[in-house]
Protein backbone atom coordinates (compact mmCIF):
# COMPACT_ATOMS: atom_id res chain seq x y z
CA UNK A 1 0.00 0.00 0.00
CA UNK A 2 1.19 3.49 -0.86
CA UNK A 3 -0.20 6.34 1.19
CA UNK A 4 -1.50 9.12 -1.03
CA UNK A 5 -0.44 11.97 1.26
CA UNK A 6 3.24 11.09 0.67
CA UNK A 7 3.06 11.23 -3.14
CA UNK A 8 4.55 14.05 -5.24
CA UNK A 9 4.53 14.24 -9.04
CA UNK A 10 7.85 15.56 -10.38
CA UNK A 11 7.24 16.76 -13.96
CA UNK A 12 9.80 16.73 -16.77
CA UNK A 13 7.44 19.01 -18.72
CA UNK A 14 4.49 21.20 -17.75
CA UNK A 15 2.01 19.21 -19.86
CA UNK A 16 2.15 16.04 -17.71
CA UNK A 17 3.46 13.83 -20.53
CA UNK A 18 6.70 12.74 -18.83
CA UNK A 19 7.86 12.73 -15.25
CA UNK A 20 8.26 10.53 -12.21
CA UNK A 21 6.53 9.95 -8.89
CA UNK A 22 8.30 10.68 -5.62
CA UNK A 23 7.18 8.56 -2.68
CA UNK A 24 8.62 9.91 0.57
CA UNK A 25 11.45 11.50 -1.42
CA UNK A 26 12.42 8.40 -3.41
CA UNK A 27 11.57 7.67 -7.03
CA UNK A 28 8.79 5.13 -7.39
CA UNK A 29 9.81 2.27 -9.71
CA UNK A 30 9.36 -1.49 -10.14
CA UNK A 31 6.11 -1.34 -8.15
CA UNK A 32 2.76 -2.52 -9.46
CA UNK A 33 -0.06 -0.02 -9.10
CA UNK A 34 -3.74 0.40 -9.90
CA UNK A 35 -6.19 3.08 -10.96
CA UNK A 36 -9.96 2.91 -11.41
CA UNK A 37 -9.94 -0.86 -10.93
CA UNK A 38 -7.29 -1.34 -13.64
CA UNK A 39 -3.96 -3.01 -12.91
CA UNK A 40 -0.62 -1.64 -14.18
CA UNK A 41 2.59 -3.64 -14.27
CA UNK A 42 5.30 -1.33 -12.90
CA UNK A 43 8.09 -2.48 -15.21
CA UNK A 44 7.76 0.18 -17.93
CA UNK A 45 4.78 2.15 -16.61
CA UNK A 46 5.69 4.35 -13.62
CA UNK A 47 4.07 7.76 -14.24
CA UNK A 48 0.25 7.71 -13.89
CA UNK A 49 -0.15 11.36 -14.96
CA UNK A 50 1.04 10.39 -18.47
CA UNK A 51 -2.26 8.55 -19.03
CA UNK A 52 -4.50 11.49 -18.15
CA UNK A 53 -6.14 13.15 -15.13
CA UNK A 54 -8.61 10.32 -14.42
CA UNK A 55 -5.82 7.74 -14.13
CA UNK A 56 -3.70 10.16 -12.11
CA UNK A 57 -6.54 10.92 -9.67
CA UNK A 58 -7.34 7.23 -9.22
CA UNK A 59 -3.70 6.25 -8.55
CA UNK A 60 -3.80 3.56 -5.82
CA UNK A 61 -7.15 4.84 -4.55
CA UNK A 62 -9.98 2.52 -3.41
CA UNK A 63 -13.06 2.21 -5.62
CA UNK A 64 -16.33 3.88 -4.68
CA UNK A 65 -19.02 1.89 -2.93
CA UNK A 66 -21.33 0.26 -5.46
CA UNK A 67 -24.37 0.41 -3.26
CA UNK A 68 -26.20 3.71 -3.66
CA UNK A 69 -29.01 4.99 -1.52
CA UNK A 70 -31.03 6.51 -4.35
CA UNK A 71 -33.14 4.29 -6.56
CA UNK A 72 -33.46 6.80 -9.37
CA UNK A 73 -30.97 6.78 -12.22
CA UNK A 74 -28.27 9.38 -12.32
CA UNK A 75 -26.38 10.35 -15.47
CA UNK A 76 -23.31 12.59 -15.18
CA UNK A 77 -21.12 13.83 -18.00
CA UNK A 78 -18.43 16.41 -18.44
CA UNK A 79 -15.80 17.57 -20.84
CA UNK A 80 -12.63 19.56 -20.29
CA UNK A 81 -10.53 21.32 -22.88
CA UNK A 82 -7.10 22.88 -22.31
CA UNK A 83 -5.11 25.03 -24.70
CA UNK A 84 -1.75 26.57 -23.92
CA UNK A 85 1.75 27.53 -24.92
CA UNK A 86 3.88 25.35 -27.20
CA UNK A 87 0.85 23.83 -28.93
CA UNK A 88 -0.58 22.29 -25.77
CA UNK A 89 -3.93 20.73 -26.64
CA UNK A 90 -5.74 18.52 -24.12
CA UNK A 91 -9.25 17.19 -24.25
CA UNK A 92 -11.08 14.78 -21.94
CA UNK A 93 -14.65 13.64 -21.49
CA UNK A 94 -16.49 11.42 -19.02
CA UNK A 95 -19.89 9.78 -19.05
CA UNK A 96 -21.12 8.10 -15.89
CA UNK A 97 -24.45 6.29 -15.44
CA UNK A 98 -25.48 5.16 -11.95
CA UNK A 99 -28.47 3.52 -10.39
CA UNK A 100 -28.84 1.86 -7.00
CA UNK A 101 -27.34 -1.35 -8.40
CA UNK A 102 -25.41 -0.51 -11.59
CA UNK A 103 -22.60 1.76 -12.63
CA UNK A 104 -21.37 2.21 -16.20
CA UNK A 105 -18.72 4.75 -17.21
CA UNK A 106 -16.88 5.86 -20.33
CA UNK A 107 -13.81 8.11 -20.48
CA UNK A 108 -11.57 9.46 -23.22
CA UNK A 109 -8.49 11.66 -23.11
CA UNK A 110 -5.93 13.04 -25.55
CA UNK A 111 -2.87 15.25 -25.20
CA UNK A 112 -0.70 17.06 -27.77
CA UNK A 113 2.35 19.09 -26.83
CA UNK A 114 5.67 19.95 -28.50
CA UNK A 115 7.48 21.51 -25.52
CA UNK A 116 9.37 24.78 -25.16
CA UNK A 117 12.23 23.42 -27.30
CA UNK A 118 10.04 21.35 -29.68
CA UNK A 119 11.44 18.31 -27.88
CA UNK A 120 8.23 16.25 -27.78
CA UNK A 121 7.10 16.80 -31.36
CA UNK A 122 6.29 13.42 -32.98
CA UNK A 123 6.02 14.95 -36.47
CA UNK A 124 2.67 13.30 -37.12
CA UNK A 125 -1.01 14.13 -36.77
CA UNK A 126 -1.32 11.60 -33.93
CA UNK A 127 -1.63 13.02 -30.38
CA UNK A 128 1.17 12.18 -28.00
CA UNK A 129 -1.25 10.48 -25.63
CA UNK A 130 -4.60 8.77 -26.13
CA UNK A 131 -6.55 7.12 -23.29
CA UNK A 132 -9.81 5.18 -23.46
CA UNK A 133 -11.54 3.71 -20.39
CA UNK A 134 -14.75 1.75 -20.04
CA UNK A 135 -16.16 0.01 -16.98
CA UNK A 136 -19.36 -1.68 -15.81
CA UNK A 137 -20.32 -2.83 -12.31
CA UNK A 138 -23.48 -4.41 -10.97
CA UNK A 139 -24.56 -5.40 -7.48
CA UNK A 140 -27.45 -6.93 -5.54
CA UNK A 141 -27.89 -7.94 -1.93
CA UNK A 142 -25.09 -10.54 -1.98
CA UNK A 143 -23.18 -10.28 -5.24
CA UNK A 144 -21.12 -7.54 -6.85
CA UNK A 145 -19.29 -7.97 -10.13
CA UNK A 146 -17.92 -6.02 -13.02
CA UNK A 147 -15.23 -5.44 -15.57
CA UNK A 148 -12.97 -2.59 -16.65
CA UNK A 149 -11.05 -2.06 -19.88
CA UNK A 150 -8.39 0.54 -20.60
CA UNK A 151 -6.33 1.26 -23.70
CA UNK A 152 -3.42 3.69 -23.65
CA UNK A 153 -1.53 4.79 -26.75
CA UNK A 154 1.58 6.94 -26.37
CA UNK A 155 3.52 8.24 -29.37
CA UNK A 156 5.79 11.15 -28.50
CA UNK A 157 9.07 12.68 -29.49
CA UNK A 158 11.80 12.25 -26.90
CA UNK A 159 14.83 14.55 -26.88
CA UNK A 160 18.13 12.79 -27.53
CA UNK A 161 21.67 14.12 -27.65
CA UNK A 162 22.58 12.39 -30.91
CA UNK A 163 19.40 11.80 -32.88
CA UNK A 164 15.67 12.38 -32.93
CA UNK A 165 14.06 10.11 -30.35
CA UNK A 166 10.63 8.43 -30.34
CA UNK A 167 8.67 7.02 -27.40
CA UNK A 168 6.13 4.45 -28.69
CA UNK A 169 4.09 2.70 -26.00
CA UNK A 170 0.77 0.85 -26.19
CA UNK A 171 -0.99 -0.67 -23.19
CA UNK A 172 -4.22 -2.62 -22.82
CA UNK A 173 -5.36 -3.52 -19.30
CA UNK A 174 -8.46 -5.49 -18.29
CA UNK A 175 -10.01 -6.33 -14.92
CA UNK A 176 -12.83 -8.73 -14.03
CA UNK A 177 -13.98 -9.17 -10.45
CA UNK A 178 -16.75 -10.84 -8.45
CA UNK A 179 -17.63 -10.35 -4.77
CA UNK A 180 -20.06 -12.33 -2.67
CA UNK A 181 -21.20 -11.70 0.91
CA UNK A 182 -22.19 -14.41 3.41
CA UNK A 183 -23.26 -12.69 6.63
CA UNK A 184 -19.84 -12.00 8.22
CA UNK A 185 -17.85 -13.47 5.32
CA UNK A 186 -16.92 -11.70 2.09
CA UNK A 187 -15.28 -13.43 -0.84
CA UNK A 188 -13.57 -11.80 -3.79
CA UNK A 189 -12.13 -13.15 -7.03
CA UNK A 190 -10.13 -10.84 -9.32
CA UNK A 191 -8.53 -11.43 -12.72
CA UNK A 192 -6.17 -8.83 -14.22
CA UNK A 193 -4.50 -8.88 -17.62
CA UNK A 194 -1.93 -6.31 -18.73
CA UNK A 195 -0.49 -6.17 -22.26
CA UNK A 196 2.24 -3.74 -23.29
CA UNK A 197 4.02 -3.09 -26.58
CA UNK A 198 7.02 -0.91 -25.81
CA UNK A 199 9.52 0.59 -28.23
CA UNK A 200 11.84 3.55 -27.65
CA UNK A 201 14.43 5.03 -29.98
CA UNK A 202 16.81 6.80 -27.62
CA UNK A 203 20.41 6.82 -26.40
CA UNK A 204 19.27 5.54 -22.97
CA UNK A 205 17.56 2.49 -24.47
CA UNK A 206 19.57 -0.70 -23.97
CA UNK A 207 17.42 -2.61 -26.48
CA UNK A 208 16.64 -1.13 -29.91
CA UNK A 209 13.80 -3.43 -30.92
CA UNK A 210 10.20 -3.71 -29.78
CA UNK A 211 9.48 -5.27 -26.38
CA UNK A 212 6.32 -7.16 -25.57
CA UNK A 213 5.21 -7.60 -21.96
CA UNK A 214 2.28 -9.75 -20.86
CA UNK A 215 1.22 -9.87 -17.23
CA UNK A 216 -1.56 -11.98 -15.74
CA UNK A 217 -2.61 -11.77 -12.11
CA UNK A 218 -5.26 -13.89 -10.38
CA UNK A 219 -6.41 -13.22 -6.81
CA UNK A 220 -8.78 -14.89 -4.41
CA UNK A 221 -9.62 -13.44 -0.98
CA UNK A 222 -11.80 -14.34 2.02
CA UNK A 223 -12.59 -11.64 4.58
CA UNK A 224 -14.05 -12.42 8.01
CA UNK A 225 -15.74 -9.39 9.60
CA UNK A 226 -15.30 -10.02 13.32
CA UNK A 227 -17.25 -6.86 14.21
CA UNK A 228 -17.72 -3.34 12.89
CA UNK A 229 -14.09 -2.39 13.50
CA UNK A 230 -12.18 -5.68 13.27
CA UNK A 231 -11.61 -8.03 10.39
CA UNK A 232 -9.16 -10.63 9.21
CA UNK A 233 -8.51 -11.93 5.73
CA UNK A 234 -6.59 -14.55 3.78
CA UNK A 235 -5.74 -14.20 0.10
CA UNK A 236 -3.95 -16.15 -2.61
CA UNK A 237 -2.32 -14.47 -5.61
CA UNK A 238 -0.71 -15.94 -8.71
CA UNK A 239 1.26 -13.73 -11.12
CA UNK A 240 2.82 -14.53 -14.46
CA UNK A 241 4.98 -12.09 -16.45
CA UNK A 242 6.20 -12.83 -19.99
CA UNK A 243 8.65 -10.58 -21.83
CA UNK A 244 9.64 -11.02 -25.44
CA UNK A 245 12.68 -9.25 -26.86
CA UNK A 246 14.95 -11.41 -29.03
CA UNK A 247 13.80 -14.36 -26.94
CA UNK A 248 10.87 -15.17 -24.68
CA UNK A 249 11.31 -14.95 -20.90
CA UNK A 250 8.75 -16.16 -18.35
CA UNK A 251 8.55 -15.25 -14.67
CA UNK A 252 6.01 -16.73 -12.29
CA UNK A 253 5.40 -16.23 -8.59
CA UNK A 254 2.71 -17.01 -6.00
CA UNK A 255 1.80 -15.27 -2.78
CA UNK A 256 -0.21 -16.23 0.32
CA UNK A 257 -1.23 -13.27 2.51
CA UNK A 258 -2.75 -12.95 5.99
CA UNK A 259 -4.11 -9.63 7.28
CA UNK A 260 -5.64 -8.51 10.56
CA UNK A 261 -7.07 -5.00 10.82
CA UNK A 262 -8.88 -2.94 13.42
CA UNK A 263 -9.45 0.72 14.10
CA UNK A 264 -6.08 0.86 15.90
CA UNK A 265 -3.84 -1.93 14.60
CA UNK A 266 -3.16 -3.43 11.17
CA UNK A 267 -0.87 -6.43 10.77
CA UNK A 268 0.01 -8.21 7.54
CA UNK A 269 2.25 -11.08 6.53
CA UNK A 270 2.73 -12.87 3.23
CA UNK A 271 4.72 -15.78 1.87
CA UNK A 272 6.14 -15.29 -1.61
CA UNK A 273 7.23 -18.28 -3.71
CA UNK A 274 9.56 -17.06 -6.46
CA UNK A 275 12.04 -19.23 -8.39
CA UNK A 276 11.75 -22.07 -5.86
CA UNK A 277 12.60 -19.70 -3.01
CA UNK A 278 10.30 -18.76 -0.12
CA UNK A 279 10.34 -15.09 0.86
CA UNK A 280 8.62 -13.61 3.89
CA UNK A 281 6.95 -10.17 3.82
CA UNK A 282 5.55 -8.59 6.97
CA UNK A 283 4.51 -5.31 8.46
CA UNK A 284 2.27 -3.44 10.87
CA UNK A 285 0.62 -0.07 11.29
CA UNK A 286 -0.54 1.44 14.57
CA UNK A 287 -3.02 4.34 14.54
CA UNK A 288 -4.02 6.18 17.70
CA UNK A 289 -5.96 9.33 18.53
CA UNK A 290 -5.71 11.28 21.79
CA UNK A 291 -8.20 14.11 21.69
CA UNK A 292 -6.86 16.66 19.20
CA UNK A 293 -3.68 14.59 18.62
CA UNK A 294 -3.47 11.79 16.03
CA UNK A 295 -0.44 9.59 15.41
CA UNK A 296 0.61 6.53 13.46
CA UNK A 297 3.63 4.23 13.23
CA UNK A 298 4.21 2.06 10.16
CA UNK A 299 6.80 -0.67 9.50
CA UNK A 300 7.11 -2.80 6.33
CA UNK A 301 9.53 -5.35 4.92
CA UNK A 302 8.73 -6.40 1.35
CA UNK A 303 10.45 -8.40 -1.38
CA UNK A 304 10.04 -7.51 -5.05
CA UNK A 305 11.11 -9.48 -8.14
CA UNK A 306 14.19 -7.98 -9.80
CA UNK A 307 13.45 -5.54 -12.62
CA UNK A 308 13.87 -7.24 -16.03
CA UNK A 309 16.38 -4.54 -17.03
CA UNK A 310 19.02 -6.18 -14.82
CA UNK A 311 18.39 -9.75 -15.97
CA UNK A 312 17.22 -9.47 -19.60
CA UNK A 313 17.91 -6.11 -21.19
CA UNK A 314 21.31 -5.37 -19.66
CA UNK A 315 22.48 -8.62 -18.09
CA UNK A 316 24.48 -8.38 -14.87
CA UNK A 317 26.31 -11.31 -13.31
CA UNK A 318 25.14 -12.82 -10.03
CA UNK A 319 22.05 -10.66 -9.78
CA UNK A 320 19.66 -11.75 -6.98
CA UNK A 321 16.19 -12.74 -8.14
CA UNK A 322 14.61 -10.26 -5.75
CA UNK A 323 15.25 -7.11 -3.77
CA UNK A 324 14.25 -6.46 -0.16
CA UNK A 325 12.90 -3.03 0.83
CA UNK A 326 12.43 -2.02 4.48
CA UNK A 327 10.55 1.13 5.45
CA UNK A 328 9.70 2.78 8.78
CA UNK A 329 7.51 5.86 9.03
CA UNK A 330 5.72 7.73 11.75
CA UNK A 331 3.59 10.85 12.03
CA UNK A 332 2.03 13.09 14.68
CA UNK A 333 -0.75 15.54 13.86
CA UNK A 334 -2.30 18.25 16.03
CA UNK A 335 -5.69 19.58 14.85
CA UNK A 336 -7.45 22.42 16.68
CA UNK A 337 -10.17 24.78 15.46
CA UNK A 338 -9.15 25.74 11.90
CA UNK A 339 -5.49 24.76 12.23
CA UNK A 340 -3.55 21.58 11.60
CA UNK A 341 0.11 20.89 12.37
CA UNK A 342 1.82 17.62 11.49
CA UNK A 343 5.28 16.10 11.25
CA UNK A 344 6.26 12.90 9.44
CA UNK A 345 9.52 10.96 9.67
CA UNK A 346 10.48 8.26 7.15
CA UNK A 347 13.41 5.89 6.67
CA UNK A 348 13.76 3.60 3.63
CA UNK A 349 16.49 1.01 3.09
CA UNK A 350 17.20 -1.53 0.37
CA UNK A 351 19.19 -4.71 0.50
CA UNK A 352 22.83 -3.63 -0.05
CA UNK A 353 23.75 -6.97 -1.62
CA UNK A 354 21.60 -6.24 -4.64
CA UNK A 355 23.07 -2.84 -5.45
CA UNK A 356 26.69 -3.80 -4.72
CA UNK A 357 26.64 -6.04 -7.80
CA UNK A 358 25.48 -3.16 -10.03
CA UNK A 359 27.09 0.07 -8.81
CA UNK A 360 30.87 0.30 -8.59
CA UNK A 361 30.88 3.14 -6.05
CA UNK A 362 27.91 1.83 -4.11
CA UNK A 363 29.43 2.79 -0.76
CA UNK A 364 28.42 6.38 -1.45
CA UNK A 365 25.02 5.47 -2.83
CA UNK A 366 23.48 2.79 -0.71
CA UNK A 367 22.55 4.71 2.36
CA UNK A 368 19.27 4.63 4.24
CA UNK A 369 16.99 7.29 2.81
CA UNK A 370 15.71 9.57 5.57
CA UNK A 371 13.09 12.28 5.36
CA UNK A 372 11.35 14.61 7.77
CA UNK A 373 8.28 16.56 6.69
CA UNK A 374 6.69 19.49 8.55
CA UNK A 375 3.26 20.73 7.52
CA UNK A 376 0.93 23.50 8.68
CA UNK A 377 -2.59 24.25 7.38
CA UNK A 378 -4.94 27.00 8.47
CA UNK A 379 -8.25 28.53 7.40
CA UNK A 380 -8.41 30.97 10.33
CA UNK A 381 -8.11 34.00 8.06
CA UNK A 382 -11.46 34.76 6.38
CA UNK A 383 -11.64 33.78 2.71
CA UNK A 384 -8.04 32.48 2.73
CA UNK A 385 -6.58 28.98 3.09
CA UNK A 386 -2.85 28.63 3.74
CA UNK A 387 -0.64 25.55 3.66
CA UNK A 388 3.08 25.67 4.47
CA UNK A 389 5.34 22.67 4.06
CA UNK A 390 9.02 21.99 4.70
CA UNK A 391 10.65 18.71 3.67
CA UNK A 392 14.25 17.81 4.53
CA UNK A 393 15.74 14.60 3.16
CA UNK A 394 18.80 12.84 1.82
CA UNK A 395 19.59 14.05 -1.71
CA UNK A 396 22.55 11.78 -2.57
CA UNK A 397 21.35 8.16 -2.05
CA UNK A 398 20.50 5.95 -4.99
CA UNK A 399 17.12 6.71 -6.66
CA UNK A 400 16.56 9.77 -4.53
CA UNK A 401 14.62 12.50 -6.29
CA UNK A 402 17.73 14.66 -5.80
CA UNK A 403 15.99 17.39 -3.79
CA UNK A 404 17.49 17.81 -0.32
CA UNK A 405 15.27 20.63 0.90
CA UNK A 406 11.79 21.50 -0.36
CA UNK A 407 9.93 24.58 0.92
CA UNK A 408 6.36 25.02 -0.26
CA UNK A 409 3.70 27.67 0.41
CA UNK A 410 0.18 27.43 -1.02
CA UNK A 411 -2.40 30.21 -0.66
CA UNK A 412 -5.96 29.87 -1.87
CA UNK A 413 -8.96 32.19 -1.75
CA UNK A 414 -12.62 32.04 -2.82
CA UNK A 415 -15.01 34.92 -3.41
CA UNK A 416 -18.71 34.90 -4.28
CA UNK A 417 -19.98 37.52 -6.73
CA UNK A 418 -23.31 38.54 -8.29
CA UNK A 419 -25.51 37.26 -5.46
CA UNK A 420 -23.54 34.03 -5.27
CA UNK A 421 -24.12 33.19 -8.94
CA UNK A 422 -20.39 33.32 -9.64
CA UNK A 423 -17.54 31.86 -7.59
CA UNK A 424 -13.98 33.07 -8.09
CA UNK A 425 -11.11 30.82 -6.96
CA UNK A 426 -7.53 32.05 -6.87
CA UNK A 427 -4.51 29.94 -5.91
CA UNK A 428 -0.80 30.57 -5.80
CA UNK A 429 1.85 27.90 -5.18
CA UNK A 430 5.43 28.86 -4.25
CA UNK A 431 8.19 26.20 -4.28
CA UNK A 432 11.85 26.52 -3.38
CA UNK A 433 14.09 23.53 -4.08
CA UNK A 434 17.49 23.55 -2.35
CA UNK A 435 20.45 21.19 -1.87
CA UNK A 436 19.85 19.67 -5.31
CA UNK A 437 22.15 17.02 -6.80
CA UNK A 438 22.12 15.16 -10.12
CA UNK A 439 24.22 12.21 -8.91
CA UNK A 440 21.29 9.85 -9.49
CA UNK A 441 18.00 10.02 -11.34
CA UNK A 442 15.47 7.84 -13.11
CA UNK A 443 16.24 6.34 -16.50
CA UNK A 444 13.02 7.44 -18.21
CA UNK A 445 13.42 4.81 -20.94
CA UNK A 446 14.31 1.71 -18.92
CA UNK A 447 12.38 2.95 -15.83
CA UNK A 448 15.20 2.10 -13.40
CA UNK A 449 17.48 4.27 -11.24
CA UNK A 450 20.61 5.48 -12.99
CA UNK A 451 23.92 6.93 -11.81
CA UNK A 452 25.27 10.15 -13.28
CA UNK A 453 29.06 9.89 -12.96
CA UNK A 454 29.41 13.53 -14.08
CA UNK A 455 27.70 14.48 -10.87
CA UNK A 456 27.46 18.02 -9.60
CA UNK A 457 25.43 20.23 -7.30
CA UNK A 458 22.58 22.15 -8.87
CA UNK A 459 21.54 25.70 -8.14
CA UNK A 460 18.48 26.30 -5.95
CA UNK A 461 15.21 26.77 -7.80
CA UNK A 462 12.31 29.12 -7.07
CA UNK A 463 9.08 28.32 -8.89
CA UNK A 464 5.74 30.12 -8.60
CA UNK A 465 2.60 28.65 -10.15
CA UNK A 466 -0.76 30.39 -10.09
CA UNK A 467 -4.34 29.70 -11.15
CA UNK A 468 -7.59 31.67 -11.25
CA UNK A 469 -11.00 30.12 -11.98
CA UNK A 470 -14.51 31.45 -12.46
CA UNK A 471 -17.46 29.13 -11.70
CA UNK A 472 -21.01 29.71 -12.89
CA UNK A 473 -23.22 26.76 -11.96
CA UNK A 474 -21.42 23.75 -13.48
CA UNK A 475 -19.37 25.76 -15.95
CA UNK A 476 -15.79 26.69 -15.10
CA UNK A 477 -13.13 28.64 -16.98
CA UNK A 478 -9.57 28.76 -15.66
CA UNK A 479 -6.29 30.41 -16.45
CA UNK A 480 -3.02 28.87 -15.25
CA UNK A 481 0.55 30.16 -15.07
CA UNK A 482 3.44 27.72 -14.58
CA UNK A 483 6.81 29.22 -13.59
CA UNK A 484 5.41 32.70 -13.18
CA UNK A 485 8.94 33.91 -12.40
CA UNK A 486 10.03 33.22 -15.99
CA UNK A 487 6.86 34.78 -17.43
CA UNK A 488 7.58 38.04 -15.57
CA UNK A 489 11.26 38.08 -16.58
CA UNK A 490 10.37 37.44 -20.24
CA UNK A 491 7.76 40.24 -20.23
CA UNK A 492 10.46 42.64 -18.93
CA UNK A 493 12.91 41.56 -21.67
CA UNK A 494 15.34 40.72 -18.91
CA UNK A 495 18.67 39.08 -19.69
CA UNK A 496 18.04 36.79 -16.72
CA UNK A 497 15.76 33.73 -16.85
CA UNK A 498 14.29 31.09 -14.58
CA UNK A 499 14.95 28.02 -16.69
CA UNK A 500 15.92 24.99 -14.59
CA UNK A 501 16.65 21.30 -15.09
CA UNK A 502 14.82 18.51 -13.31
CA UNK A 503 16.50 15.65 -15.21
CA UNK A 504 20.10 15.84 -16.56
CA UNK A 505 19.14 14.20 -19.90
CA UNK A 506 16.13 16.43 -20.62
CA UNK A 507 15.84 20.11 -21.56
CA UNK A 508 15.21 22.78 -18.96
CA UNK A 509 11.72 23.65 -17.83
CA UNK A 510 10.59 27.11 -18.85
CA UNK A 511 7.19 28.80 -18.73
CA UNK A 512 3.69 27.60 -19.53
CA UNK A 513 0.34 29.40 -19.74
CA UNK A 514 -2.91 27.44 -20.15
CA UNK A 515 -6.56 28.28 -20.70
CA UNK A 516 -9.01 25.63 -19.50
CA UNK A 517 -12.78 25.13 -19.97
CA UNK A 518 -14.64 22.59 -17.86
CA UNK A 519 -18.37 21.93 -18.19
CA UNK A 520 -20.31 19.33 -16.19
CA UNK A 521 -23.82 18.06 -16.86
CA UNK A 522 -26.25 16.05 -14.76
CA UNK A 523 -29.75 14.72 -15.46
Amino acid sequence: MIFADSIENIPFDWSGQFGCVSHNGTILWNKDWSSNQLFFDGTWAIFPRMYGPVVDKGFNQPMDDLHHKKDSSNVKSNFKYDQGDYLLDRFSFELDYKTNSRNASLHGFKRSYVGNFNQYNNYSFQPQQQTYLISYRSSNDKDTGGFSLGHFNTYAGLPDSTDYGIFDNRITSTNIFWNRSYDKLDTRITMDHFLQRYSVKHLLSEYLGTRFLTRSRYQGEIIWKINDSKRTSISIESSNRSIRTDSLYNFQWNKLSLVYSSSVLNIFSSYLLYKNEFLFNYGMRLDKKFGIISAYLDFRSNHYPTHPYYTIINTFDNIPSHINNISVSGSIMLAYENNQISTTVVQLKDDNTFWETIISDSINKIKPHRMIDLNYKTSSIPFINIEANYRLQESMPFYSDGIGSWIRLKIGSSLNLFNDYMLIDANIDFNRLEDRHNSSSINFVEMVPMVNYEKSSLTPVDVINAKISAHVSTFRISYEWFNLNEIILASMNSEENNFFKIHPFLPSLGRQVNLSIDWRFQN
